[in-house]
């Protein structure tokens, strides 16, 4: 599996018994608390989040103009 939509059709369907989909998510949240949660949570604040470096992406004008009137 590669991410949680996997996991959940994968229980969905009955690939996956539901012991087995508990056990990844806590496998999955004990991964985050290690590597992005480490020292920070809960406390500490947030890390950069949403990251200043999409600031750029932010300011940009939308794809498609605005729809007026239908």
């Amino acid at each position: 599996m590669l991410d949680l939509d996997e996991l959940a059709a994968a229980v969905q369907e009955g690939a996956l018994p539901w012991p087995d989909a508990v056990d990844a998510l806590r496998r999955r949240q004990r991964l985050l608390d290690r590597h992005l949660h480490a020292g920070r949570f809960p406390a500490a604040g947030w890390a950069d989040f949403p990251p200043a470096v999409i600031e750029p992406l932010a300011a940009l004008p939308a794809p498609l103009p605005a729809r007026r009137g239908r």
